[in-house]
Order: structure tokens, then C-alpha cells, then sequence
């Protein structure tokens, strides 16, 4: 009787295999959707199908979407034979409702979906750096290869939204930098891998600034030779707002009670001029700062503002970054934190200024990118005097940031979770501590 149910049970699992494979096959949507900029009256999403496959949505009657805008991909659409690429922007009026349903019709297959609105009261974020996606051989046989933190994020209820704070694909030199072709079929390669693509189609919604490993070389500046190419790439592969200056990513958004600056760190970096930002993006982060209402605001970098070491650091561009912090005091801008990404390891650094408040540097990284481990012990045994205690993490994490209120007191709660969605450091900055 065991062995009749044994084989009962393999016969079945073979069975179910099959029909899983067969389904799995018949999928025309191959990455996404991906929702990116939501709006009031909008949202954006990024999808990948099969090559030879037509796109239209669908929407209830009843629905309070009113129209939709379907642009396709011309390169991805021109260069690759397997794949379709796509960004749909979805309109809607004014509403009391949490999510809009509609569906994604390829060929005559339904896909139902929904729009993940933004309400008054979010104000939790999920945030993290560095996503090594392996390749080829490293893809097998490298330890640091590790993506389940991908799936633990789009399982985590506890936020809607995911930053993405930079070296979020990585463009490997003399290979994938080569030419448009190499850096689409990067990131195309990511896109697809299966808990990178669970995280992004998870129905969050997603925010990208980038570094150097997604625009070029390792620790370069504006003048590498193909930024134009990798920032085509990166426009097309994040539905991001709109960025302010056609030269560069940056933008800003608000949710909630927080507003977060996107910086971009590489388009004008200048590592002989000692820029990092540039005049015109310099001003743009002081006009936000000025006109934004949040309690919190926050400055996404990929380079670290506080702790110098011996790594690119925002300490590399000082007249910039004294003018940046003297224009925070000068006008009194409450609430202005920095988030950072890049080292392959987490911490929090805080600088005192004398008649201003403390400046506080979030950094959290890697989400799954390598961490040498004996270079990292030596870096947590280092004196530093503006890392808060406890607070270095050489673990692939990610971050948890929240807007508590407590009858009227409002603190930020960042809580760093390692791959199993567990709190492996806590740190709170009240509202007070960070105003006049």
C-alpha cells in the first residue's frame, strides 16, 4: 500500500509539474508589470512580453479610469527577437478607492491587475542598494549570488513602496558598456530573473536613482563616453516621474508625510572640478527643500555624506557639500535626512553641528550584491566616530523606513531586515531632534 501510494504521489507531482510548465509556457507577459510614477489622476507601469504579441487594456465599465497611453520600446522592440517592451501610463479621476482594477490584454490573453493607489497616511518605505544579479558562470558558482531578499520584499506587507538607491543592475566593463545592445540585454537578463521579477511585478510601487554601476564604470563621473547610452537604458527600464533636467535623472516625490529628492550623483559629477551634483540640480534640491510641506525630507545620494574613509564620499566635494548643509541651517529646513547606498554594508552616521540640528546619514546596502568579508570585519573594527553604535551590517538587508505618530509626536523609524524579513537594527530620529 506504500509503495502504491508512492507511486501514486510521484505520478501526481509529474502531473502537476507538467501542467505548471504548460502554464508557465503559455505566458505572454515575461517580466512586470512594473508600477512606477502614481499620481493622483495616474500610474505608470513597465512590462516585458513575447516578441509578436499585441498590448491593449481593459477596463470595468464601472471603472473610473478614463484612458490609457501605450508606448512601445523601439530599441528593445527593434533589436531583440524574443521580446516586446512596453510603458503604459493609465488615467483615472478623483476617487475614494484603494486600488482601480483593470486587466493587460496580450494576444487574447487576460491578465487582471490593479492600480496600487497612495493614500495621506503612507508614509512606511522599503529602501535598498546594490542588486547583483550573477551571469553566466558567476551565476552558478558564486556563493554572493543569493536573490531570496527579493522575494522576502514583495512578500512584506508592512509597505507599498520600494526606493531603489542605486547599482541597481550592475554593467560589467568591456562587456555590457560596450554598446546599447550589451546594456539592454543586461538589463533584460535582471529583469527577468525570477525573485527580481517577483519583487518588481509584486504590485508595489517603485522608485530608482541610480550609481555607478548602472551608469558605468566602477566609480566613474560625467564624463564616461556612453552615459548617454546607459541613461536611455535606465529611462526606459524605470517608469520614474519625469526627471527635471533631460541631462540627468533626478526628480522628487511626496507620499505621505515624507518627500524624497532623488538625486543624480553621476550625469554631472566632475571628479576634477570637485562636483559632484552641479550648479543647476545643487539648485533644484534647495528650491524642494524650501517649497516642500513634509515633516520629513529626504535626500537619496548613492555616495555617503558623513563617513569619509577611504571611498568615494560626498566629504571628496566639500565646497558643495558645505554649501548644500549651510543652506539647510540658513533657512532652517526641518527634517532633512540623507539616505545613501554603495559600500556593500549598512550603517548610520550622524554629524553635529554647533546652533543646528544633527545631520543624519542612513546608508543601507548590499541587497544581494558581494561583501568581502575580511575587508568588512576591518571596516567594523574601525574607530569611526560618527557611526551610532551597533549599527554596521555586513548582511544582505534592506531597509524599513516609517513616520510614526505618537498623539501628535512624530518620529522616523529605520529599522534595517535581513534576508528572512527579520529586524536586525532599530534606530528612531524624533521630528524635534531634527528642527530649531
Amino acid at each position: 500500500m506504500r509503495i502504491l501510494n508512492s507511486l501514486q504521489n510521484k505520478h501526481l507531482f509529474f502531473i502537476l509539474l507538467f501542467f505548471g510548465c504548460t502554464s508557465l509556457f503559455s505566458q505572454k507577459i515575461v517580466c512586470g508589470p512594473v508600477q512606477g510614477n502614481t499620481s493622483d489622476s495616474s500610474a505608470t507601469f513597465w512590462l516585458l512580453t513575447k516578441k509578436n504579441s499585441s498590448l491593449s487594456i481593459k477596463t470595468p465599465s464601472s471603472s473610473f479610469i478614463h484612458s490609457s497611453e501605450i508606448k512601445e520600446d523601439t530599441f528593445v522592440n527593434s533589436s531583440f527577437k524574443k521580446f516586446r517592451a512596453y510603458t503604459v501610463t493609465i488615467f483615472f479621476n478623483n476617487h475614494q478607492k484603494k486600488q482601480l482594477p483593470f486587466s493587460f490584454v496580450v494576444d487574447k490573453n487576460t491578465y487582471n491587475h490593479s492600480i496600487l493607489l497612495s493614500s495621506k497616511n503612507d508614509s512606511s518605505f522599503f529602501f535598498g542598494s546594490c542588486a547583483y544579479i550573477g551571469k553566466g558562470f558567476s551565476k552558478i558558482y558564486r556563493p554572493w549570488n543569493k536573490t531570496k531578499i527579493f522575494n522576502t520584499i514583495a512578500k512584506d506587507d508592512r509597505s507599498k513602496y520600494m526606493i531603489w538607491m542605486g547599482d541597481n543592475v550592475y554593467l560589467i566593463l568591456n562587456h555590457d558598456l560596450k554598446n546599447s545592445f550589451q546594456i539592454y540585454k543586461r538589463y533584460l537578463g535582471v529583469r527577468k530573473q525570477r525573485n527580481m521579477n517577483f519583487l518588481l511585478s509584486s504590485r508595489k510601487q517603485h522608485y530608482a536613482t541610480w550609481d555607478d554601476h548602472d551608469f558605468g564604470p566602477n566609480n566613474c563621473d560625467g564624463t564616461f563616453k556612453n552615459a548617454h547610452l546607459t541613461s536611455s537604458a535606465f529611462k526606459s527600464f524605470w517608469p520614474n516621474p519625469k526627471p527635471v533636467q533631460e541631462k540627468g535623472i533626478h526628480y522628487a516625490f511626496t507620499k505621505g508625510d515624507v518627500t524624497f529628492l532623488m538625486t543624480d550623483g553621476r550625469t554631472f559629477k566632475r571628479t576634477n572640478d570637485t562636483i559632484l551634483l552641479g550648479r543647476k540640480q545643487l539648485g533644484w534640491i534647495k528650491k524642494e527643500l524650501i517649497e516642500s510641506t513634509s515633516t520629513f525630507k529626504v535626500i537619496v545620494m548613492g555616495n555617503q555624506l558623513i563617513n569619509k574613509g577611504h571611498h568615494e564620499s560626498y566629504y571628496d566635494f566639500k565646497r558643495e557639500r558645505a554649501e548644500l548643509i549651510s543652506f539647510i541651517n540658513n533657512h532652517k529646513i526641518p527634517g532633512v535626512l540623507f539616505f545613501s547606498g554603495d559600500r556593500h554594508h549598512s550603517e548610520i552616521n550622524v554629524e553635529s553641528h554647533q546652533n543646528f540640528y544633527p545631520i543624519y546619514d542612513i546608508t543601507c546596502s548590499a541587497l544581494s550584491s558581494p561583501r568581502r568579508l575580511h575587508l568588512k570585519r576591518k571596516e567594523k573594527n574601525k574607530q569611526i566616530s560618527t557611526r551610532i553604535k551597533n549599527s554596521f551590517i555586513v548582511k544582505h538587508n534592506y531597509g524599513l523606513f516609517r513616520v510614526i505618530n505618537n498623539n501628535g509626536e512624530k518620529s522616523a523609524e529605520i529599522k534595517f531586515l535581513n534576508k528572512y524579513g527579520k529586524t536586525i537594527y532599530y534606530y528612531s530620529i524624533s521630528e524635534k531632534s531634527l528642527g530649531y
